[in-house]
């Protein structure tokens, strides 16, 4: 949880501010570290037969779960398209997919199947894949909201 906490993957009306800025480097090699080293002590206890133990964390987001989030996040996405001058039909953004809801050479997003991950607009190198989010254009270049130019 620690190592991924803060990493500034997801929109927030404030995209900028100063907690997504002192994240912007994650995830790095640490964190991948960190996260390898817990797989490890997991399937280390698991292949022993050993329980594993945890203490559960409550916070605000954990209530959230309950919420159908998905489909608020989604209904905040106005617009959600590859830009055709600018895609390079690289298909960084359909390995990101989880849903393969993307598809660069029709320059096409499936909104029905997208989960509003934001795989794909935070990896497009050439800032192709453009979002409208709560109002705000959205595109991977310095994870940054802005006005359209």
């Amino acid at each position: 949880m620690d190592a991924f906490r803060s990493i500034p993957a997801y929109p927030t009306p404030a995209w900028d501010g100063p907690n997504q800025m002192a994240a912007e480097h994650l995830p790095n090699e640490a964190t991948y570290e960190q996260v390898r080293r817990f797989a490890g002590q997991i399937l280390t206890q698991v292949g022993r037969g050993e329980a594993i133990a945890y203490d559960p964390e409550f916070a605000l987001r954990e209530f959230l779960r309950v919420l159908p989030l998905v489909w608020l996040n989604k209904k905040a996405i106005s617009r959600h398209t590859v830009d055709g001058a600018k895609c390079i039909l690289c298909q960084t953004c359909v390995r990101k997919c989880p849903v393969a809801a993307i598809d660069p050479a029709r320059r096409a997003v499936d909104k029905e199947r997208c989960l509003a991950c934001f795989g794909c607009l935070n990896n497009c190198p050439v800032d192709a894949v453009v979002m409208d989010y709560r109002g705000s254009v959205c595109m991977a270049s310095g994870n940054t909201f802005g006005a359209e130019n």
